[in-house]
């Protein structure tokens, strides 16, 4: 996913975060060159409330995936569950 600006990013991010609870976000590393900076990181927490076409199914989850900014605010997840 690219989102072009802030405010749009929380939105989604604060919409998206509401259907999990205990939620951990621990960066891995952090690498930067130039305009470009990569971060892989790993969330853990337990899904409390719909999520996409989910539904609430009360497991834990634990997903691994990386952000990339470059030359301005842009924002791309890969997840790795």
């Amino acid at each position: 996913m690219v989102l072009d600006d802030r405010s749009t990013y929380m939105e989604r991010d604060q919409a998206f975060l509401a259907a999990f609870a205990d939620v951990e976000i621990v960066v891995e590393e952090i690498i930067g060159e130039g305009e470009l900076v990569v971060c892989r990181m790993g969330w853990r927490g337990r899904q409390v409330g719909q999520v996409l076409d989910i539904p609430a199914t009360g497991r834990n989850f634990e997903i691994m995936g990386s952000c990339f900014t470059a030359s301005g605010f842009h924002y791309a997840y890969t997840p790795q569950i």
